[in-house]
């Protein structure tokens, strides 16, 4: 917890050292570095990278090995593979992402009412 917040926490009027503890683990919790979700034009663009590789995979196996039927049906597993584990990935981060956005405006409503932190 950044010492700033502890001497608002003190100046707030809470005298129990308990609900100050309490607050500044939730606190703590929120500002963890690895419960942050950092995305960026790079994610999106991988994403379609991978989105659009696995199509052009499946589309390969299917269009040039015909007579094949072993490397078609090798590159139609692979290239489904791909487009499913980009869309779980996708999914999977964009809940991350609306978590930690519910998370952030939690805390901020919590911080406003208890008057420690000015609205912006």
């Amino acid at each position: 917890m950044p010492p700033h917040w502890r001497r608002r926490l003190l100046v707030s009027g809470l005298d129990d050292n308990d609900d100050i503890q309490a607050i500044a683990s939730g606190l703590r919790q929120q500002a963890d570095p690895e419960l942050r979700c950092i995305y960026s034009k790079h994610d999106i663009a991988f994403k379609a990278f991978c989105l659009l590789g696995g199509l052009s995979v499946c589309l390969f196996g299917l269009l040039l090995f015909n007579e094949n039927k072993v490397a078609e049906l090798a590159f139609l597993v692979w290239g489904l593979l791909i487009l499913v584990m980009t869309t779980l990935f996708s999914v999977v981060n964009e809940c991350d992402r609306r978590r930690a956005k519910r998370i952030r405006a939690e805390a901020r409503i919590i911080l406003e009412h208890a008057l420690l932190l000015s609205p912006v």
